[in-house]
């Protein structure tokens, strides 16, 4: 519940430095990670460990869907006995929203979860400094920011800024599959490894349906407090179904603000009274107070949905942990239409599926040519481009917003935030992924009773094939 707004800044933060780097906030707690300090709020995890290869730490809630109720500790001494490219292949099957930085002999590097849904900021032009927060790494080193850049931001069109640029100049923001080394700046891309498998509908729903299900008894085993959004849509059925052997371990709630989510309302406290779901409806329509509204601006400046976070504060306890839905639209791919579609071949490609605005298309273009370059974007082979910015790009950059934003109330989980299931919902037919075929196959298997209710107010036979989404 809200209790005040002294902890609001760099909420559920870290920042790693130097020797000396005093910390943001007097409560945060300090340790030792290889020759740097690593300064974080005490809210956020950890899970630490020192082996054969090196140190490995966690920052963040992490399990493997493979054996998801093993400890997280576990996890980390495992990893600290592999070697890096053994212990990034191992992180594949990983779901939670976590930064793992390992200390190797004469290196300190740093990778995000599989869509970097907790965010890393850096600077190239400083070495030894990475933080949660893009305006926490700009305050380290004094660069200032730029006004045109926040007024792009300001746009709702837009999900993020172009490449990995911030409001400020000399800040970057790690992007998901690259694995940054904090000396020098650098990026090395870690993923895809090779090019992706070909499944079937079935062959896919049926690896799906498993690690959705294993995801949820991750989730089970690991937290008490546990809340699930509920909206009438897809992704959030499917995630719904995969919990059934576990239903009863969540609090749901289904967002209202107005008219804009009538039909969300509606599906949620229908599903609620026929299943039996401890459900709430919560309003989202009251403004936040000036004094958070700037300290959000500090944590995430792109505004998603900032009444939301502010709707957590005040409802929910601060150690929950809200497990979305999000990122399924990876596998359904809406940006592969083939009547709009275009080849992506240069940075205005990139600028142009980003949707900026012809006046800024020079800057833009320059922006996409450094990121596409610093994370070698156009020697991936193996796999659609409009595939890999779409979850490089578009959900690297909003999705670690939309949890930044809400890290002032709870932590988040991002339901499909692992790589083995984006591989697996990757891997069918681009008509298969238009259609949601997947998604409804799963369903079928994990708990069939959920497509007697409407799907985005529209109703779907138990045995349909496909449904456009």
């Amino acid at each position: 519940m809200d209790t005040g707004h002294d902890d609001a800044l760099y909420a559920r933060g870290f920042l790693l430095g130097p020797p000396g780097l005093l910390p943001p906030r007097p409560d945060w707690v300090r340790m030792q990670i290889g020759r740097l300090v690593l300064w974080r709020d005490p809210r956020l995890e950890v899970h630490a460990a020192a082996g054969e290869k090196g140190q490995v730490c966690i920052l963040g809630h992490v399990f493997d869907i493979r054996r998801p109720a093993h400890a997280p500790q576990s996890l980390v001494e495992e990893a600290a006995n592999l070697d890096l490219d053994a212990m990034l292949a191992r992180s594949d099957g990983w779901s939670g929203r976590f930064v793992i930085v390992r200390v190797e002999v004469g290196s300190i590097l740093i990778a995000a979860d599989a869509a970097a849904t907790r965010s890393v900021f850096y600077a190239p032009t400083a070495p030894d400094i990475a933080a949660s927060h893009a305006s926490l790494v700009a305050k380290v080193i004094g660069d200032t920011p730029r006004p045109g850049v926040e007024a792009q931001l300001a746009r709702r069109g837009m999900y993020g800024l172009p490449g990995d640029a911030t409001l400020w100049k000399h800040v970057h923001i790690l992007t998901p599959n690259q694995l940054l080394d904090v000396a020098t700046g650098g990026l090395t891309r870690f993923w895809p490894r090779a090019g992706l498998p070909v499944y079937s509908v079935d062959e896919a729903a049926d690896k799906v349906a498993a690690m959705l299900r294993a995801t949820a008894r991750g989730l089970a085993h690991a937290r008490d407090d546990l809340l699930f959004s509920l909206t009438a849509g897809l992704d959030s059925r499917t995630m719904l179904s995969a919990c059934r052997e576990f239903r009863d371990r969540f609090h749901y709630f289904t967002y209202s603000n107005g008219n804009h989510h009538l039909v969300d309302v509606d599906f949620g406290t229908a599903a609620a009274k026929r299943l039996d779901l401890r459900h709430i409806v919560l309003p989202t329509h009251e403004a936040l107070p000036r004094q958070l509204r700037e300290l959000m601006f500090l944590n995430a400046p792109r505004p998603h949905f900032w009444r939301g976070a502010y709707a957590y504060l005040r409802h929910f306890p601060p150690r929950a942990l809200h497990l979305r839905s999000s990122l399924g639209e990876v596998g359904r791919c809406f940006y592969r239409d083939p009547n709009r579609c275009f080849p992506l071949q240069r940075a205005r490609d990139l600028a142009k599926g980003w949707c900026g605005m012809p006046e800024n298309r020079e800057h833009d273009e320059a922006a996409f040519a450094e990121w596409a370059e610093r994370v070698g974007f156009w020697r991936v082979e193996g796999m659609n481009r409009f595939d890999l910015f779409n979850w490089e790009h578009r959900m690297g950059a909003w999705l670690s917003g939309i949890a930044a934003e809400s890290d002032i109330a709870m932590d988040t989980h991002v339901a499909y935030n692992c790589r083995e299931i984006l591989e697996a919902l990757l891997a069918v037919p681009v008509q298969a992924r238009h259609d949601g075929s997947v998604f409804l196959e799963v369903i079928r298997l994990n708990w069939p009773q959920l497509l007697d209710m409407p799907i985005n107010g529209r109703h779907v036979p138990r045995d349909a094939v496909a449904v456009s989404y």
